[in-house]
């Protein structure tokens, strides 16, 4: 969004949450603005997130959502975990962060309150501090669901969504076809092709969880 802001001319490929939403770009099939990329619109994922930690622990009746409420980005999100939770008969508590000194007192929330999973949405505070929500979590005895691998390999125990490496290479066509002569509001935003799901054995195994076959069989990644 600051970028936007400095500039209507250099071209921006960006990956982001809903460029359209955010006023970034008239729509996703022509942004006609200097802006274009790629949209990871979360349709479907927080459903199949919490689909997951119900293969994982049946008897799911709780989960806390970790999030920023100064990421503009992740409010809509929130409402689309509510929604899904809704219909999967899970109650969310929504545990808002905005700096790192409010992590160990989110997840002591998380516990007083019976969550039995906290989701963690992505954001720059989060991505920092991965190793250390990774460590509450399973200092609290909480399953940990994220969005992101990187998350899983810092000691979370899965992470369901976007390839990011397949966004990269494909956010590199796009600026391949720009430094060619393509204005960039001549491209769609186009969504992800590609999901994955990894799961830390290791952080099993410290929680004392068995993963379920499904869950294993299904996953692309395992960290032991």
């Amino acid at each position: 969004m600051a970028l936007k802001q400095a500039t209507s001319t250099i071209p921006i490929v960006s990956i982001s949450g809903d460029p359209v939403g955010l006023g970034l770009a008239a729509s996703l099939a022509h942004p006609q603005g200097n802006l274009t990329g790629f949209a990871i619109l979360s349709v479907g994922v927080e459903t199949k997130q919490l689909q997951i930690l119900k293969d994982l622990n049946p008897n799911l009746t709780r989960v806390a959502v970790l999030t920023n409420p100064t990421n503009a980005v992740n409010a809509p999100i929130v409402s689309s975990i509510q929604k899904a939770g809704l219909t999967a008969g899970i109650v969310i508590q929504v545990l808002q962060v905005e700096d790192a000194n409010g992590l160990a007192k989110a997840f002591e929330a998380a516990t007083t309150d019976r969550s039995d999973a906290v989701l963690v949405l992505r954001d720059d505070l989060f991505d920092l501090k991965r190793r250390q929500i990774a460590t509450l979590a399973v200092q609290a005895k909480l399953v940990t669901m994220t969005g992101w691998s990187e998350y899983a390999h810092a000691g979370c125990l899965v992470a369901y969504g976007v390839n990011f490496s397949d966004l990269l290479r494909r956010a590199a066509s796009y600026v391949d076809k720009i430094l060619h002569g393509t204005a960039p509001g001549d491209l769609p935003i186009v969504q992800p092709e590609k999901f994955e799901l990894v799961v830390n054995l290791r952080t099993a195994r410290s929680l004392g969880l068995t993963i379920p076959a499904p869950v294993l069989v299904e996953a692309n990644e395992l960290i032991e």
